[in-house]
């Protein structure tokens, strides 16, 4: 059962362009010509977009590898030295409030 707001014609021509075979026994019987009508032939731009992509795809992935790879010294490298930042912030911030607390108290 499918939800009443689903148009079961649309999903029906948009499993044929894509290639799916029809579910509803009413589009099954629907001609081959009617079936290859409904899908427009690609262009060639998007072919060698297509192929593009398909190419590439490998190709980044191996690119981000070696850099995730390249950078994971660096980048914990630099993690280190926030966490060291942070340590330095946080002995600071006892000092001056010592030194506030010590100046509060010299007013009294």
């Amino acid at each position: 059962m499918t939800h009443p707001a689903v148009d079961q014609e649309a999903v029906e021509l948009l499993r044929r362009r894509a290639g799916a075979v029809p579910t509803d026994p009413s589009l099954a019987a629907a001609s081959a010509e009617a079936a290859v009508t409904a899908v427009e032939p690609a262009t060639t731009a998007e072919r060698f977009k297509a192929r593009a992509r398909q190419v590439a795809t490998p190709v980044v992935e191996r690119v981000r590898h070696e850099l995730d790879r390249a950078t994971a010294g660096e980048v914990q490298a630099l993690r280190s030295e926030l966490d060291e930042l942070r340590a330095e912030v946080n002995r600071l911030r006892s000092e001056q409030a010592a030194a506030l607390a010590a100046l509060a108290e010299d007013r009294r």
